[in-house]
């Protein structure tokens, strides 16, 4: 049990976590108010000489977090499975990405659910961690010759956010994202940093480029399958760029359903609200 705790780091210091559960179960963090620069609260299970096991039913309420990188975090080391976590109730009023999986080694990672969160996302600095994803999602190679697991069976349920960059799935040829379910999720995107925009973070990866040129729409899905909008919203705020675009895009993606959706693209006259390709 992590109760009641007030961590105080320096919003400038990279590698500067507020907690971080590793190889662990049987976990409750509740109640903490968390400042720190780089992710606040985030569950790994990291390459170690000895077999520690997976990472098991751990449970993220009622937490209110300051950081300049991510939120609430699964990742980036995933050596082992980490499965059976639920994140509820949490306030994260400033980070780079809001919400957060990265897979990069061989473990999975499944039977997760996000529920009643809130979150401002945007880039701090240069160079520094994301580029201000809502929510970002990746299951990308870590080195050419890694193993990879997988994600899947991931919930996300009313959940609130204002953002400058998407909602993004990115799965790989290696490693498709899949059983992903978005209830009553609402994004409203708006440039607010000063940084260059049109770019996702894949790193850790020498494998894909680890900083990626891509348009920006709400949801970006890539390399997925059986994925769920269900009432889900978008919405553009007044600083609108040229590449914010569709309220949501999919590509090499199949069983994508949407579901009761509020939301136009950002730029009418050129993109639709939504774009489905599953090639």
């Amino acid at each position: 049990m992590i109760e009641n705790l007030k961590i105080r780091n320096n919003l400038e210091v990279p590698n500067c976590d507020g907690i971080d559960p590793d190889h662990c179960r049987n976990v409750t963090i509740k109640n903490c108010n968390i400042v720190c620069g780089d992710d606040a609260i985030v569950i790994k299970s990291t390459r170690q000489p000895i077999n520690y096991g997976l990472s098991k039913n751990i449970r993220v309420q009622d937490c209110y977090m300051v950081t300049q990188d991510a939120g609430l975090k699964i990742g980036t080391e995933t050596t082992e499975d980490i499965q059976d976590i639920i994140f509820e109730r949490c306030k994260i009023k400033t980070s780079s990405r809001g919400i957060c999986i990265q897979l990069r080694d061989e473990g999975s990672i499944f039977n997760i659910t996000f529920r009643d969160i809130e979150f401002e996302s945007r880039y701090y600095s240069d160079p520094w961690w994301g580029r201000g994803e809502g929510i970002s999602f990746t299951a990308v190679p870590r080195t050419p010759q890694s193993k990879i697991g997988t994600i899947h069976d991931i919930k996300l349920i009313n959940i609130k956010g204002t953002t400058e960059n998407s909602i993004r799935l990115r799965g790989t040829k290696e490693s498709r994202i899949s059983n992903i379910t978005f209830e009553n999720v609402s994004l409203t995107l708006n440039k607010l940093s000063r940084y260059k925009g049109g770019l996702a973070d894949n790193r850790p990866t020498s494998t894909y480029q680890p900083i990626e040129e891509q348009k920006t729409s709400g949801f970006s899905i890539r390399f997925a399958d059986n994925i769920l909008l269900k009432k889900c919203s978008v919405k553009w705020g007044e600083n609108k760029p040229d590449y914010y675009t569709n309220a949501i895009n999919a590509t090499d993606a199949t069983g994508v359903k949407v579901e009761a959706f509020t939301g136009i693209s950002a730029n009418p006259k050129l993109y639709p609200a939504v774009s489905i390709n599953k090639k």
